[in-house]
């Protein structure tokens, strides 16, 4: 056999000569030492202790990770002990827990604790399916069989140490980068290059001590030779921590770790979430695509987009709360002339967080003037919302004093509790309604039936919205307090069953401001969002991630255009940005909050006439190639490639986008044009309609020269 290897987080690729056959060979052996599980497309290697290595064969060749082998550790009444040693030899075939398929491979293995953790007994369930190849299904049961109860505080199920140092670079320059699901803080960095010193915690599903969490319960690690990544392979949120740390050494250390929410008595057990460990091609999109078919294939259903969710949009947050009916609708004309063909009117129209009646200034007769001006104007218009949370006279936020909702005062039993009694609250200081509730339930789907079958709206546009906490309320009667989290989603599955009851084909956008969205509500939603991007690199970055999560043809919302370029001055919060270019080039939809007619205190967002024709031409070019309809192809790696690059394909013609952040100097040198056939093409630079020349397949090197980006059109002839 010819080896060819290269180092990759001591990852090593074997590429053979001729594919070996494994249809003769038993579905697990015990080699050296190590159990090892196979099937077509995916091997696992199991040790004693409990280190788990996920491999994936890429036709003939594979991605082997020989990783370090740090033992996972129990922590038990504040002391770490080593986790259960596994018996190699009491593994025996198993049940699929993950799903039924025909071409898969699953077993059980035993161990048992040692010490203090003697009567803890261990049994880890491993298995791996063709239909999701190079990943590795695991849940791990704890059963305690000794006498006495054991306070196990926090589980390390998996634990890996890898070299970040690690490149195909032999000079050391080709860092390790790395993508971070959790949603803990805001305008945290969720694609990174790991560097000493470089921690995150990546606590994942419920809501964190700022009021946010929940996120995409994943981490993954790459070079130009390919990527890990662990996570929850459950369809449903749960609590858990994926923390990486890298030390002085450059050795980054990798976990997911539990903690149980009660100690574990005599004769009980403790099962953790179903987890995956899995090894892939390419960056942080390729290892999303590959959770995202693991989680449908497990049940999870994505929703479809309707035709309207792809139409630009335009937002009434440049007026901020202090928005009018009057305001709103001398803004109309102009939005329709531009080319937008979406309306939101944003936060600031109703009286309090939980009741959502229409303030002084509106009432019911002002909202149906807005929506019946937008609908003379053939324009379709979203009302804003954030579910869940509740006012209920709790302290100032932004400048105001709250107020007590009608619904806290008739229906304090459906607030969330946290384990002292007292109200759980949102990063604004909001209370929480428990989503577990039928009653809440029902409370929200009214809310959206009232939207959109009385006001006539066309659709919602669901704001700062990221996770709930575990609830301690008795009068809620849970099973575990993390029912609360687990259930999130049912509100929103009331919300847009009711809204497409009511007007189908209506858009749902969820938007968790400056983080990542919750698996919570990924099924619920038509429209992904970038959320509040704070530059246009995020407004890329945002739209790879969720075209990875939601289908390479998801209608992602680019969020307002003014979002690209950000500043402070004082105290004010200032949004300049013009930069349609990383929307419409990455296949994003574009979407604006501009004030009209312009006005004092708007300077930053007011439409001038040199802006007018600068919005006019961008939306026109969107509408002329809509590449958010078209296939995102994911051919250029995060971090890696450089320039940055972007790939859509549609209508039998490729689309690229090359972008440039280097303020000082325009980029000059060759782009390679990847993922054509062997044809003959024309390549034409579509914003200025400018044919650059003619080049043959199946992948292109051009030499190109531009300052902060480059959007070509390629068509075969």
């Amino acid at each position: 056999m010819k080896r060819v290897a290269w180092t990759l987080l001591g990852l090593v690729a074997i590429m053979p000569q001729q594919p070996a056959s494994i249809a003769s060979r038993p579905a697990f052996e015990i080699q050296d030492g190590t159990l090892v599980l196979r099937t077509r497309t995916t091997d696992a290697k199991i040790s004693v202790s409990g280190h788990l290595q996920p491999l994936l064969a890429l036709g003939g060749g594979s991605i082997d990770p020989a990783l370090d082998r740090p033992r996972p550790m129990v922590v038990f009444d504040d002391v770490g002990l080593p986790d259960a040693a596994l018996d190699l030899e009491s593994t025996r075939p198993a049940r699929a827990i993950a799903f039924r398929s025909a071409s898969g491979s699953a077993v059980c293995l035993r161990g048992r604790g040692a010490g203090a953790l003697s009567g803890l007994i261990k049994t880890l369930h491993v298995e791996i399916h063709d239909e999701t190849p190079g990943i590795v299904y695991f849940r791990a049961t704890y059963r305690n069989s000794g006498p006495r109860p054991l306070n196990i505080r926090r589980l390390e199920v998996l634990r890996w140490r890898i070299d970040s140092r690690a490149g195909s670079d032999a000079s050391g320059k080709a860092p390790v980068w790395s993508f971070h699901g959790s949603a803990e803080l805001s305008r945290e960095k969720t694609l990174t290059p790991l560097r000493p010193g470089f921690q995150r915690a990546n606590r994942m599903g419920g809501m964190t001590k700022k009021g946010r969490g929940g996120g995409v319960p994943l981490v993954a690690f790459w070079t130009s030779d390919g990527g890990l990544a662990l996570g929850l392979a459950d369809t449903t949120p749960r609590i858990l921590s994926l923390p990486v740390r890298v030390q002085s050494d450059g050795r980054a250390e990798i976990a997911i770790t539990l903690k149980p929410s009660r100690p574990l008595n005599a004769g009980e057990s403790y099962a953790t979430p179903l987890l995956f460990a899995g090894a892939f091609r390419g960056d942080f999109h390729d290892a999303l695509v590959a959770w995202r078919r693991a989680l449908v294939r497990r049940g999870l259903r994505l929703p479809e987009f309707p035709d309207g969710a792809y139409e630009p949009s335009w937002c009434s947050w440049g007026f901020g709360r202090r928005i009018t009916p009057e305001w709103m609708m001398s803004a109309l004309p102009k939005v329709k002339d531009l080319g937008f063909r979406w309306v939101t009117l944003d936060d600031g129209w109703f009286d309090r967080y939980g009741d959502y009646n229409p303030r002084d200034t509106f009432g019911d007769e002002g909202m149906r003037r807005v929506v019946n001006a937008c609908h003379e104007l053939n324009l379709r218009i979203q009302l804003w919302w954030l579910p869940l949370a509740v006012e209920d006279g709790s302290r100032q936020w932004d400048n105001e004093i709250q107020k007590v909702a009608r619904v806290a005062e008739d229906h304090p039993e459906w607030l969330i509790l946290d384990p002292s009694g007292e109200r759980s609250r949102t990063f604004s200081r909001l209370a929480l309604m428990c989503p577990a509730v039928p009653e809440v339930q029902s409370y929200h789907r009214a809310l959206a039936r009232k939207f959109l079958s009385e006001w006539k709206f066309d659709g919602i546009k669901i704001d700062k919205v990221y996770a709930v906490p575990p609830c301690y309320n008795p009068a809620h009667q849970h099973k575990y307090p993390e029912e609360s989290v687990e259930k999130m989603g049912e509100v929103f599955r009331a919300v847009i069953e009711e809204a497409q009851s009511v007007r189908p084909g209506s858009v749902i956008q969820v938007c968790s401001c400056a983080a990542l969205p919750n698996l919570a509500w990924f099924p619920y939603m038509n429209q992904p969002v970038t959320a509040d991007p704070s530059d246009s690199a995020e407004v890329r970055w945002r739209t790879k991630m969720h075209k990875a999560l939601f289908g390479p043809c998801a209608p992602v919302s680019a969020d307002h255009v003014e979002l690209t370029r950000t500043l402070r001055e004082g105290s004010r919060f200032l949004t300049i940005g013009r930069d349609f270019a990383s929307a419409v080039g990455v296949g994003a939809v574009p979407a604006s909050r501009f004030v009209w007619p312009p006005a004092a205190g708007f300077e930053d967002v007011n439409l001038t006439p040199e802006k007018e024709a600068h919005f006019k031409r961008w939306l026109a070019l969107y509408e002329s190639k809509r590449l958010s309809a078209g296939e995102f192809r994911n051919l250029y790696i995060h971090g890696v490639d450089r320039p940055e690059g972007y790939a859509i394909a549609k209508n039998g013609r490729m689309f690229y986008a090359f972008y440039n952040d280097d303020a000082k100097a325009p980029y000059s040198g060759p782009v390679e044009l990847r993922g054509l056939t062997s044809d003959r093409y024309r390549i034409v630079d579509y914003e200025h309609e400018r044919e650059i020349g003619i080049v043959n397949g199946p992948v292109a090197r051009i030499e190109v020269q531009y300052e902060e980006h480059l959007l070509l059109e390629v068509e075969p002839f």
